[in-house]
């Protein structure tokens, strides 16, 4: 159980904006950094992202590895998880402040698939910042950090006291979502 998380996704590659995500994670007071997946690799329909980097990544992240719970995504391969010093899971459920968040990539399980058992889920993937609320359950997507999409910032979420903070890697408030 934790008491404050910080949440990342779509970093692909960028050695730069993995620094940044440590500095935030210090700075924000974390307990723990979930990364929900498409670590090292761009894909080939991204652009290369700014600084991209990945064994600078890769060792950015190892460094921490303690603190780093990792989601795998449509991005990873073998071949990520055998440089990383951490253990990859399709999906992870999480207590934060005495609430259960489920952690997945989005290409498995997004808004109309929940793992089951799951009213709270955060996910990535589409690279883009949305909040899915139908009463009983609620699913975030989380734009990338790195390549956001649809003219959304680059962004992280904190999540504490029940509640989801979206934020811009500037640490400006986009969004705040209660937990079910």
């Amino acid at each position: 159980m934790y008491n404050k998380i910080m949440v990342a996704t779509d970093i692909h590659g960028s050695s730069d904006i993995g620094k940044k995500l440590v500095e935030i994670m210090n700075t924000e007071g974390a307990e723990a950094l979930v990364v929900m997946g498409d670590f090292y690799y761009h894909g080939p329909r991204n652009p290369l992202p700014q600084g991209h980097g990945p064994m600078a990544l890769c060792e950015t992240f190892n460094a921490i590895k303690d603190k780093i719970i990792a989601i795998r995504g449509n991005c990873d391969a073998h071949i990520d998880e055998m440089i990383s010093e951490f253990d990859f899971s399709d999906y992870k459920s999480i207590v934060v402040g005495g609430k259960s968040v489920t952690f997945t990539h989005g290409h498995l399980y997004n808004e109309s698939k929940f793992p089951e058992g799951t009213v709270n889920m955060m996910f990535g993937h589409t690279h883009v910042n949305v909040v899915y609320d139908n009463g009983d359950k609620i699913a975030i997507n989380l734009a990338s950090c790195s390549l956001p999409k649809n003219m959304c910032p680059p962004s992280y979420a904190i999540i504490e006291c029940g509640k989801v903070t979206l934020k811009d890697l500037y640490g400006n408030i986009l969004n705040i979502i209660d937990l079910k």
